[in-house]
């Protein structure tokens, strides 16, 4: 049996229907009825998160056998081996680690509300060539491919351009990581610099909604890999300003404050981030 021909159109279109499969069995799940537990407090995993994690590295196993997985819940490790521990694999070892999300958001998802998705990203040289995100309740599918731009259910997304901080919506979020008063007072900042904030229960949502226009930034301390490796490459092809977040050697671990704004607005939010959180670079992905 020849082994498969991969070109980046058919892995996309490879990715795009795994996650959108993935994102149809989550909801079936929830359907059928949900068990979760609580990792930290308000921070909860359900059966389908498992689930999805699960069957997604089992696929990847198949056809990429030599790459690694970084996901939420199982850690890191081998396509096919959900038990083995965030800290021992080798992914800079792999000819490329995929960085997986089953379930982004999910208090929203067990709560029955539609912002949450399934988010996929494969990592070479240092960052993300290939991204899909699908929030199956809203059913958007957001991709990307580094160089090939970004798109939204098929039509292409370019980030809103020149629009004022006075009419700007900054989105936010706020992981178990940050102290409560941290975040507190980037939401005091965000107000008193004159914009309009909201959060999202989704940090690849609220991304990749950059990438359409809506907003006109994301900001937030504390996320993980699985949390924006792919939507920092949809924003990133859209146009927007993405800051650092090494991807690689791709760890379980929460990385540096994250910007994500339509350009030159990096200049007003950057310094609403208190000194204390900030140990970020603002160098822009390409």
């Amino acid at each position: 049996m020849n082994p498969p021909i991969h070109t980046r159109e058919t892995e996309l279109n490879w990715v795009i229907e795994t996650v959108v499969t993935a994102g149809q069995r989550a909801q079936t799940i929830r359907m059928s009825g949900l068990t979760r537990s609580e990792k930290t407090h308000q921070d909860f995993v359900t059966s389908a998160d498992r689930e999805v994690e699960a069957r997604i590295r089992e696929l990847i196993g198949r056809r990429f056998p030599g790459d690694t997985v970084l996901g939420e819940e199982a850690g890191d490790g081998a396509p096919g081996d959900a038990s083995r521990d965030a800290d021992t694999a080798d992914t800079a070892a792999a000819p490329a680690t995929w960085i997986l999300d089953p379930v982004d958001g999910t208090s929203n998802f067990a709560a029955g509300l539609d912002t949450w998705c399934v988010s996929l990203a494969r990592v070479r040289n240092g960052d993300a060539d290939l991204a899909v995100i699908y929030a199956p309740d809203r059913d958007e599918l957001y991709t990307a491919v580094a160089g090939g731009g970004a798109w939204l259910n098929g039509r292409p997304l370019a980030v809103s351009r020149d629009v004022p901080p006075e009419h700007s919506l900054i989105m936010t979020g706020r992981g178990a990581v940050l102290p409560i008063e941290a975040y507190l007072e980037v939401l005091r900042r965000l107000i008193t610099a004159g914009f309009e904030y909201r959060r999202y229960g989704s940090g690849a949502l609220g991304i990749a909604m950059v990438a359409t226009g809506a907003i006109q930034g994301y900001i937030e301390t504390g996320m993980y890999p699985w949390d924006v490796a792919a939507a920092r490459r949809i924003a990133a092809e859209a146009g927007a300003f993405v800051s650092a977040f090494p991807l690689a050697p791709a760890t379980a671990q929460p990385g540096p404050a994250l910007v994500v704004c339509q350009p030159g607005l990096e200049e007003m939010l950057f310094p609403l981030l208190p000194a204390t959180i900030l140990q970020t670079g603002s160098d822009r992905l390409h």
